[in-house]
């Protein structure tokens, strides 16, 4: 239906299929389809949406002013699978003009507070999506303690690249207990838990790029409840020493 990275007239995209035409959640009635748009420029009207660095993308729910309910394009897009909608994912790049990304999958949803339009503190609705897509391990051979990593690439969305050595280097120089609280999955799970701790890049990939990445200085191991706390605020993502302090 739509070709990842092709650019399609927003016009054309409501001509042919129908729904809203300056919604950022558009709803066809006589498609199982649903269009969401992403602008840079929706953060002026309180709209924050972006990648994390778990590769989720973050979409606000509709509405300009007041506190964002569960109606119309934020009831949709809750109750797509349920309804049998597809979800298809645009960035605006000007001109009328927007840029497919992907087909992509609710996983789940928060609240939390926010401007609106009007500059005023508001209930946001933030929508966490994601898309599933196969890649082909390839096998590699140590070489260099630093590598380039972070280069955009298309699978089914534009993600960044992470080099599977370097998660290995950082486990052989940081180990297996979180960096922060110490947990091992090991000595609680056993045999079940070992080998398992979440990689984190000291400065986000989606920020950074392209980037040479040095596991001892770059890297961080985490149990997952202090990365989820480390990127709480996508806007702040916490340093070790910023999370140890909040631990103690």
């Amino acid at each position: 239906m739509f070709k990842q990275g092709k650019k399609y007239l927003r016009k054309e995209i409501i001509k042919t299929y129908g729904g809203q035409s300056r919604s950022g959640i558009t709803t066809p009635s006589k498609y199982p389809l649903i269009f969401l748009f992403t602008s840079k420029i929706g953060k002026e009207f309180g709209y924050d949406d972006g990648w994390t660095d778990d590769g989720t993308f973050e979409i606000c729910g509709e509405g300009q002013v007041g506190d964002m309910l569960y109606v119309r394009g934020n009831k949709a897009l809750l109750e797509h699978r349920e309804n049998g909608k597809e979800l298809h994912l645009f960035e605006a790049v000007g001109k009328g003009y927007v840029r497919y990304i992907s087909q992509m999958v609710y996983k789940s949803h928060r609240e939390d507070i926010g401007k609106d339009k009007n500059n005023v503190n508001r209930k946001r609705i933030i929508f966490e999506l994601s898309t599933e897509y196969t890649s082909n391990e390839h096998d590699q051979t140590l070489s260099s303690s630093k590598t380039i990593e972070g280069k955009k690439v298309v699978r089914y969305t534009t993600t960044y690249e992470r080099d599977p050595i370097k998660r290995e280097q950082a486990i052989t120089i940081h180990g297996l207990s979180c960096m922060a609280c110490d947990f091992n999955f090991e000595k609680v799970y056993g045999e079940h838990g070992k080998g398992f701790i979440h990689v984190h890049h000291n400065k986000p990939l989606n920020e950074t790029g392209e980037t040479i990445v040095d596991p001892e200085k770059d890297l961080t191991v985490l149990c997952p409840n202090c990365h989820a706390m480390v990127h709480k605020n996508k806007k702040n993502t916490l340093t070790l020493n910023e999370l140890i302090q909040l631990l103690n």
